[in-house]
């Protein structure tokens, strides 16, 4: 068994057209590590997540289904390209309309593949067949533009098991097609062994071959759910070495398995929906499955382990008059007394995993939080955090030198601090006490930040070849 995780662009198109955006519109040191990096091509190939078995969608049965667009009309595009009627690109990582102005995808879509989506492109909201793209076949669809990408801030690969695998999109206007109710932490919780589930795609329908096998309609299969601890058995089954790294999916919430042999998920299906038809609510969104699509049950990222944050992140950026009705019920968060909200927006540019920052309490001599280190990029990075009064809180910002183009902006009191990150360590006073100065010295939990980077990227990229690697 392999582990693959679903990059979820047609393998083709991540390769030539990842390459066009950032020879065109990324800086040079993007597009040189992106060209000279010999494994480039090889990782992509075997980080692909890989409909099985699917049958062609009814029209209208999921109006909120988006898909990504790409207009190349700029740019010098290869002729074995091959572009739909309209003259524009479709294809990579699909989503869900979950707002009026909101997609729900999957974080490892994010990374150099929104990227030039953002760039290039947007989604259309109720894809529903590539053949005649003029018509849509039929069914209503949307063109719309990226304003803002969240990743969930915990999504994480390592040690071989994609966790927290969650982005929300904000488009730039308002759709008028109606978005699909969530799983608001009610119906997943409960379900029982077998539990009927539809996932829907345009990723490949054979899993016999690394040929592109992309369907020219909506595809969609009745998978099952699969309880975590029978998930975990079967692939513990298939292969001993995920026992041996310690893989529970009763251990990550975030991850719902679900699938029926033959039928499934397949190479191109990723950040599309896990649905529940009879409940009428997005219960997953598609991150990875076996080597052999269908061969063994899916992971889906679970909607309602990450309710709290969905909501959340939703709420607090949604556009004006764009309002769903579950923010109704979304209380902002609040501070005890003694205590103060401080708010940090880190936005990422083109190059990602550029910045740190961190929250020093030095009368307890404590971390109070830190992040940055795996931030991917054209992202955006939201953080609440209660600070305790009258105590000195410092925060520490640092860029990876010489290759930063990330900004922060910091908010406490109605008082917003913003920048740029630079090479050399800033400090931000948060709350002062006699003692507290920008002369303090530097925690040493807090020197040597990017040493620490280092060895966790290095972690990362082991614990996912070592996944990859659980077939030999």
């Amino acid at each position: 068994m392999n582990m693959k995780i679903e990059c979820c662009f047609v393998v083709a198109l991540v390769t030539i057209h990842t390459r066009l955006a950032l020879a065109k519109a990324h800086d040079e040191v993007m597009k040189e590590q992106w060209l000279e990096d010999p494994q480039r091509d090889e990782v992509e190939r075997d980080l692909q997540a890989r409909i099985i078995d699917g049958d062609r969608v009814p029209i209208d049965t999921y109006p909120w289904f988006a898909f990504p667009f790409f207009d190349v009309s700029q740019l010098d595009v290869d002729d074995e390209i091959l572009l739909n009627d309209d003259g524009l690109l479709r294809g990579g990582c699909a989503a869900s309309l979950v707002a009026p102005d909101m997609l729900l995808t999957a974080a490892h879509c994010v990374d150099e593949i929104y990227a030039f989506t953002v760039l290039l492109g947007g989604f259309i909201v109720g894809q529903y067949c590539l053949d005649n793209v003029a018509t849509n076949c039929g069914q209503n669809s949307e063109f719309h533009y990226i304003d803002a990408i969240f990743p969930h801030p915990n999504y994480s690969l390592d040690n071989g098991l994609i966790a927290n695998d969650f982005a929300i999109i904000k488009l730039k206007d308002k759709s008028m097609i109606d978005p699909v109710p969530l799983d608001q932490n009610v119906f997943s919780p409960d379900y029982d062994e077998g539990k009927t589930l539809w996932a829907a795609g345009f990723g490949n329908t054979d899993n016999s071959t690394n040929e592109l096998t992309a369907p020219s309609y909506l595809l969609h299969a009745e998978v099952n759910y699969v309880d975590p601890k029978t998930c975990t058995d079967i692939y513990k089954e298939d292969n001993p070495l995920f026992g041996i790294l310690g893989i529970n999916f009763e251990d990550e919430p975030s991850v719902m398995c679900a699938g029926n042999l033959g039928k499934g998920i397949c190479q191109g299906d990723s950040g599309g929906p896990l649905y529940d038809k009879e409940n009428n609510v997005l219960v997953g969104v598609t991150s990875f499955s076996s080597l052999q699509c269908s061969e063994l049950p899916s992971g889906f990222s679970n909607v309602a382990s990450e309710w709290p944050w969905i909501q959340e992140t939703i709420c607090n950026n949604h556009g004006v008059n764009n309002t769903p009705d579950f923010c109704e019920t979304f209380s902002p968060k609040e501070c005890d007394k003694g205590e103060t909200l401080l708010s940090i927006q880190i936005e990422t540019k083109s190059l990602g995993n550029d910045c740190w920052w961190g929250l020093y309490n030095h009368d307890k001599d404590e971390i109070v939080a830190e992040g940055g280190l795996d931030y991917l990029s054209t992202s955006t990075y939201q953080h609440d955090y209660c600070i305790e009064e009258s105590v000195c809180t410092i925060m520490y910002l640092e860029a990876d030198s010489g290759r930063s183009d990330s900004i922060f902006e910091v908010t406490m009191k109605n008082e917003t601090t913003k920048g740029k990150f630079a090479p050399e360590m800033e400090k931000i006073i948060l709350h002062a006490s006699a003692s507290c100065t920008l002369d303090i010295p530097v925690p040493d939990v807090f020197s040597g930040a990017w040493n620490f980077g280092s060895d966790f990227s290095l972690q990362l990229i082991l614990g996912t070849f070592v996944s990859l690697l659980m077939i030999l």
